[in-house]
């Protein structure tokens, strides 16, 4: 009898083991970094679809005289020129909107003929009135330097760099700014103080999230296009847009027809990705993701054919 219990009590405890040995094999795959975590993959989501922006033209100005510039809207954040950066704003400059706390985003001249790119605080422009809310589009979306990137004031000329990221130093994208090179537009910090500038989109590779290792570190290039459209459809196959008539530049619509509104204009020759096909009068049309410009849209086939 003691025999037979003593065989019965060291099967059960072999049982119980084998049974946690699998637990933890389980936790152990489940949590491995070759598995892009929920949040990374949301982020990856914010990424492609980060908001691209541009600056207005003011060719005589904006009328507020010399006014203080600041890399980032606050008052303790990085100021440029030894920290007397100024815009004369009664000659021509640019502006991209106001912030939520009322600094407005200005691109201008500089004395030595650069670029600078920098925010007015709001005691210097009360009364003006944007032709843009660009800012206020801006995301937040943090991420950590894989090597070594370059920070620019000026989205104009590349090579001219105020900062520097070390590897593993960690920042925020905000925006892309496209319309002149190819740039993301962030936040970092430079000597303990909040900076706002331009990184090179090609050349810049990064960490999704605030850590370090788990998963790839990506780019621009490598990020890829979203897996799922905003339809609920994954990518079916790409298109091209046509040259044919009409010139070079096609319209791409909010909704398939062309009485629907236009969001987008897109050059002969790109390729872009496909999620959904549809057919409005006899005409197919392509439900497109434009990552250039961060926006979805449709596109007619009479612009567009399906690619290889």
């Amino acid at each position: 009898m003691e025999t037979r219990k003593y065989l019965i009590f060291v099967l059960a405890f072999a049982f119980c083991m084998m049974i946690a040995a699998g637990a933890l094999a389980g936790t152990s795959i489940s949590g491995s970094g070759s598995n892009p975590s929920a949040g990374s993959s949301d982020l990856a989501e914010r990424l492609r679809a980060v908001p691209d922006f541009k600056f207005f033209h003011h060719p005589e100005g904006i009328g507020y005289g010399v006014c203080p510039v600041y890399s980032a809207p606050s008052v303790d954040a990085y100021r440029l020129s030894n920290g007397r950066a100024c815009v004369a704003t009664d000659f021509d400059m640019y502006e991209a909107g106001f912030d939520s706390g009322g600094w407005l985003l200005v691109r201008y001249e500089t004395n030595d003929g650069g670029v600078n790119v920098g925010y007015i605080p709001p005691d210097f422009v009360r009364g003006f009135r944007s032709r843009t809310s660009c800012c206020k589009t801006f995301d937040y979306i943090p991420v950590t330097a894989e090597k070594e990137i370059h920070v620019t004031n000026n989205p104009l000329l590349r090579g001219s760099a105020f900062a520097v990221l070390d590897p593993g130093e960690k920042f925020h994208i905000l925006a892309k700014y496209t319309y002149h090179g190819d740039w993301y537009y962030i936040e970092c910090f430079v000597d303990g103080q909040v900076a706002r500038g331009f990184i090179d989109r090609g050349e810049s590779t990064f960490y999704l999230g605030d850590q370090e290792g788990g998963e790839e570190a990506v780019n621009a290039g490598s990020l890829g296009n979203p897996d799922i459209s905003p339809l609920g459809t994954s990518r079916i196959c790409d298109i091209i847009v046509s040259y044919g008539r009409n010139g070079e530049r096609k319209i791409v619509h909010g909704a398939p027809g062309y009485q629907t509104e236009r969001v987008q204009y897109v050059d002969a020759g790109k390729r872009y990705p496909c999620y959904s096909v549809t057919t409005v009068d006899g005409i197919e049309w392509y439900y497109i993701w434009m990552e250039d410009v961060s926006k979805w849209g449709w596109i007619s086939s009479e612009y567009a054919s399906r690619g290889n």
